[in-house]
């Protein structure tokens, strides 16, 4: 508690000891989206189940600062609540109060406490969209006997691959709980942007309509360097190019920035209409959230952050390539093994190894119309034939519930 308090960022996080329960309905579908991708990664499926249960409440917890203020956009559909810590008192407490008619993890999260109390109260505890990264399996792998005794409330495991099945299997999770839907962020996708929005947010970060831009996405710690390196080679080629970069973590946003000491930085939250032009010499970062989609498709071409970080492992590159956007991603994706692989056998995105590689690919797309025109047709195509999860996810609980 004590690390909460003395950092402001996370003094919201308090509440989770005793979530504030005072709004929240008896007997609900409890929803819980660990952070802010999982927020919008459950949303089509929060939407699925309030069509299919029209008159059962819904509750959506979330266990993050910037998970709560993704979660509150939907405060006038769905009940919201902070996820309690996995401390015995505070689950008791949860339970006590809101006695869920099930529990449905979005990707997948293992807390002892939560799940023995599920099996206490007889709640059913469906996993949806799970995925077990190389990382967290070997985490719970070695603790296998520990955490097998939790999970016999497990009634559905619906993974997003094979390796995810079977690692979830191997855990302990019944074979005949076990199911493979695909991935739900397919569905949540985008295959189109608001036009008049985007138009309005060129205007407003007076961008050109035929000016090209690079957009790199979620960036994490080393990668800003690596972007300037190859930025300042690629310009040398292509001067009327401009670029924004949008780190994951808007408090890191001085540490990102610090590569870019030569260049003049704007900053989109200092930013009105008609104030600012973005010429070729300057760098846009966002530091606002909820606009990342809507830069993306602005793009030229985009590249994913995290997949240079071997530590992260990736971020989810669907969101460009739904939206028709070249997407190129650098070797460490195994958080989004899947989608990538699906989008680089297609030809909807690139995936290089290193700096080096990503200059080559940058100043082959920016040249070639053509190759990006036919990269962002692929991507998007194979976004949309991978949807359907969700009804499938649906289907599931239907028979689960």
């Amino acid at each position: 508690m004590v690390y909460l308090v003395v950092r402001p960022q996370y003094r919201a996080m308090i509440r989770r000891f005793s979530p504030d329960l005072s709004n929240v309905n008896r007997a609900p579908i409890w929803v819980q989206a660990a952070s802010v991708g999982e927020v919008l990664t459950a949303k089509p499926i929060l939407q699925a189940l309030e069509q299919a249960y029209p008159d059962v409440p819904i509750l959506l917890t979330t266990g993050t600062v910037t998970g709560m203020e993704e979660a509150k956009k939907w405060e006038d559909t769905f009940q919201v609540a902070w996820f309690p810590f996995d401390h015995p008192f505070s689950v008791s407490q949860f339970f006590n109060r809101i006695q869920p008619r099930c529990l449905i993890l979005i990707e997948t999260e293992l807390w002892p406490n939560v799940l023995h109390k599920a099996h206490q109260h007889q709640v059913p505890v469906l996993i949806i969209n799970g995925r077990l990264s190389e990382k967290n399996f070997g985490k719970y792998e070695k603790r296998k006997g520990f955490f097998k005794r939790y999970l016999a409330p497990i009634q559905l495991a619906a993974m997003q691959t094979q390796l995810d099945a079977d690692r979830i299997l191997q855990l302990g999770v019944k074979k005949e709980s076990i199911e493979l839907t695909g991935n739900v962020k397919f569905d949540g996708a985008d295959l189109s942007a608001d036009e008049s929005k985007a138009h309005q947010l060129r205007e407003e970060l007076g961008i050109q309509p035929d000016t090209p831009l690079l957009v790199v996405g979620s960036t994490r710690p080393g990668e800003e360097a690596l972007i300037e390196s190859v930025w300042r080679r690629f310009k040398q080629e292509n001067p009327d190019c401009c670029l924004i970069v949008a780190p994951r973590h808007i408090k890191r946003l001085n540490e990102a920035t610090e590569p870019f000491g030569g260049y003049k930085k704007h900053y989109r939250s200092q930013m009105a209409q008609s104030e600012h032009i973005i010429g070729p010499e300057d760098i846009l970062f966002l530091d606002t959230l909820g606009e990342l989609k809507l830069l993306y498709s602005l793009a030229t071409v985009a590249v994913m952050g995290g997949s240079f970080n071997e530590s992260v492992q990736g971020h989810n590159p669907i969101e460009p390539a739904a939206l028709g956007i070249p997407t190129v991603f650098g070797p460490h994706m195994k958080n989004f093994l899947q989608p990538a692989s699906i989008l680089t056998e297609c030809g909807g995105a690139r995936q290089v190894n290193d700096s080096e590689e990503l200059l080559v690919v940058l100043l082959e797309l920016f040249n070639n119309a053509e190759l990006r025109q036919s990269m962002g047709k692929k991507g998007q195509q194979a976004v949309r034939d991978n949807q359907g999860a969700v009804s499938h996810t649906v289907d599931l609980i239907e028979r689960v519930l």
